[in-house]
């Protein structure tokens, strides 16, 4: 029986191990392409780019609406492709015009929309909630990164960068140092602890204290922020029963497991840039 226990423990830790590994490579590589493609591809090839990968983080979220109980998986195609067109043709109409109508109606109806089924003693209409904020988070999110991507890309990398050192860290302390046997968010996300969720919300500052004291004031936000869309995601794939949105990056899971943190991020700076 000892022996047999001491082998799942290994099999365990060499899981782990490999996993770990996998997500130091694909995190790695995602880093190098894209900085190479900041640096040598014109602005419209990486509007493209952060086109496609918006439109795989919303097929991604349309199909964790099936374990949720909101669309069929029949006709999931159908809903996704409508969402899609809906974003792009939002998309479109915005850079037209030159409004901010994704962050000014779209996410102010949406989350209006999704605080009166959170409201509902029901689990379905809670689940659409959950779902709903999630759509607006998503939409606004994406706008925002594709249009700094257009004006302002150092700020967009800067962004982008800080919230990965931020997530990276909250990871890594946490699956290493345990001070404290409680949790800190036992109903959303488990395997949080104090520490990691701790580092996220200093490594940024850090970061910039180092790199770009100048931008201060916007490191102070993007720890809590980078907590937060980790903790949404995390709470709507526990209630999905599902343990990451996808399969498309080796060792994490989805783009939206990988972006949880940064599409929060993106969106808030949205909103303060409009509304503050």
């Amino acid at each position: 029986m000892a022996k047999l226990s001491g082998k799942m423990r290994y099999l365990q830790a060499k899981k782990l191990h490999n996993n770990h590994a996998r997500r130091l490579v694909t995190a790695s590589a995602l880093i190098l392409v894209i900085l190479l493609a900041i640096y040598l591809l014109p602005a419209i090839h990486l509007v493209t780019g952060l086109c496609l990968i918006a439109y795989q983080g919303l097929d991604e979220w349309c199909h964790l609406a099936i374990p949720l109980g909101i669309f069929p998986q029949k006709k999931i195609h159908y809903y996704t492709l409508g969402i899609q067109l809906g974003a792009l043709a939002m998309g479109l109409i915005t850079i037209s015009q030159s409004t901010q109508i994704i962050l000014q109606f779209i996410a102010p109806l949406g989350c209006a929309l999704s605080y009166l089924y959170l409201q509902s003693s029901d689990k379905a209409q809670k689940s659409l909630g959950i779902w709903l904020i999630g759509l607006v988070l998503q939409s606004c999110g994406w706008y925002e990164a594709i249009l700094l991507c257009q004006t302002n890309i150092s700020l967009l990398v800067y962004l982008s960068l800080t919230t990965a050192v931020a997530d990276t860290a909250g990871y890594y302390v946490g699956k290493n140092i345990s001070l404290y046997t409680s949790k800190p968010w036992p109903l959303v996300s488990p395997s949080k602890t104090y520490e990691g969720s701790i580092a996220m919300c200093i490594m940024p500052i850090l970061i910039t204290l180092i790199t770009a004291p100048h931008n201060i004031s916007l490191s102070l936000y993007i720890g809590s922020l980078a907590l937060l869309g980790d903790l949404f995601i995390s709470s709507a794939k526990r209630l999905a029963h599902v343990k990451d949105c996808g399969s498309i990056l080796p060792g994490h899971g989805g783009v939206l497991d990988r972006l949880d943190s940064h599409l929060m991020v993106w969106t808030m700076h949205g909103a303060l840039r409009v509304f503050g």
